[in-house]
């Protein structure tokens, strides 16, 4: 009896952990590819799309919450989020 009230506290501490990997997961996929835009933009090259004009910056920051937002959705249609 003792075993399988540790097997059913075991099983429901596994679930809790396994609904905050999926959280940590869905975070950090979103933060990839704005973490790799950002990088390529803070680079010193002359020549990156956008750099040259007076709204250049907004427009990448536009991007990038346009695609944070966009993945947000997807995550929540699929019901991983």
């Amino acid at each position: 009896m003792i075993g399988t009230t540790f097997d059913t506290y075991m099983t429901s501490v596994n679930n809790h952990m396994s609904e905050v990997m999926k959280v940590l997961s869905v975070i950090a996929t979103i933060a990839l590819p704005l973490t790799a835009i950002s990088g390529i933009y803070g680079t010193n090259f002359l020549k990156l799309p956008g750099a040259k004009t007076e709204y250049g910056f907004w427009v990448m920051i536009g991007i990038m919450v346009f695609m944070m937002f966009a993945m947000l959705l997807f995550f929540k249609k699929r019901k991983w989020f």
